[in-house]
């Protein structure tokens, strides 16, 4: 038997693998309903379609440009981006978790686990052979388990705004009023848009500064949503003896966007992959996924060395033509990729990569 801790979108998706293997699953979750609170802004790159064929019902819109501001500089980069339902999405994959045969018990908390008896605040008990962690950044299993290093995270504020907006573009927002990470408008649709900040202090008044700066009246706030966004680190354990973490629970996040989703689907393949076939997933992890989080950590500590001045020399790199072009036809590449396509193209790069002290 094989348990799962939480039913959110990386461990339903694990689920949905293992019992499509002919695996014997069961998947907590300590809410009765699925998908809230939601925490996640919602957008994933195309790559998602090489992972998961998507219901139309559960992707909110798509947009087709990227707006990237700093001061009075932008850059627009022609990218194809899929905003989803972020409570529907995680419906989604549940669903197809039973359909392939897991067992969902909802309302079970997670307490500890012992001798292979995973113990509930409800005092009930569940005899397993592998226990995984998918229950979010303050993993419990981590902790109880040997496995929550000291950890960092950026605060996420968002809020659902009604608002005209450029249905087919989303923004990003990099300046002084964000000095930690920077911050977005996502379009839902051409009327309500997701409009957000992280950052690793004060992040309450620096979301009041986002929404000063757009002049978003209060009234037209429809709701607010916030969670921890873990900051990736390879030296997080993976794995102690029969327990294994994935997804948020084992901080698999591009630190350079905050963007978990990806990588965590990406890396729940993984896992099935060794649980099934008795590989090493911690080595198969840095092999693949690994290897991408660590340079997108490099390149958040590049940006964090970023002065105003450096913004605006990097704007004018990116805004030659010729680099346009090669964002646009490569997003779905690999990081490395891209900045190694980059220098090639714009040698003058290379004062910013040296930054990130690669």
């Amino acid at each position: 038997m094989i348990s799962i801790i939480g039913a959110g979108p990386i461990g339903s998706y694990l689920a949905y693998l293992l019992a499509k293997a002919g695996q014997k699953v069961a998947l907590f979750e300590e809410h009765k309903e699925i998908g809230k609170p939601v925490q996640c802004t919602g957008i994933v790159t195309e790559d998602i379609d090489d992972i998961i064929k998507l219901d139309k019902k559960v992707i909110a819109n798509i947009t087709s440009k990227a707006k990237i501001i700093s001061n009075d500089k932008e850059i627009v980069i022609d990218t194809k981006e899929i905003i989803l339902y972020r409570d529907k999405f995680d419906k989604f994959l549940l669903d197809q978790a039973v359909k392939a045969g897991a067992k969902l018990y909802k309302g079970y908390k997670y307490e500890r686990f012992d001798s292979n008896l995973i113990y509930f605040s409800n005092k009930k008990t569940f005899r397993t052979d592998i226990l995984i962690g998918a229950d979010g950044p303050n993993s419990k299993v981590a902790r109880t388990n040997g496995m929550l290093r000291k950890r960092e995270f950026y605060v996420g504020v968002q809020a659902r705004v009604k608002t005209d907006a450029e249905h087919d573009t989303y923004k990003v927002f990099l300046d002084d009023y964000y000095p930690d990470f920077f911050a977005w408008t996502v379009p839902e649709d051409k009327n309500i848009v997701r409009l957000g900040i992280a950052a690793k202090n004060n992040p309450d008044l620096v979301f009041e500064n986002l929404i000063r700066t757009q002049k978003i009246n209060t009234k037209n706030i429809i709701e607010k949503q916030g969670g921890l966004i873990p900051i990736y680190s390879p030296k997080q354990r993976l794995q102690n003896k029969n327990v294994f973490l994935v997804g948020d629970a084992a901080a698999q996040v591009k630190a350079s966007t905050g963007g978990g989703l990806i990588p965590g689907l990406k890396s729940a393949k993984i896992l099935a992959d060794c649980i099934i076939n008795k590989k090493d997933y911690t080595k198969e992890f840095k092999k693949t996924v690994g290897k991408s989080l660590w340079l997108h950590l490099k390149i958040r500590d590049m940006l964090n060395s970023f002065t105003a001045h450096d913004y605006d020399i990097l704007f004018d790199y990116i805004n030659q033509k010729k680099i346009r072009g090669m964002l646009s036809r490569n997003t779905r590449e690999n990081p490395l990729k891209l900045l190694i396509k980059m220098l090639v193209l714009e040698p003058r790069f290379l004062r910013f990569i040296s930054k990130a002290k690669l």
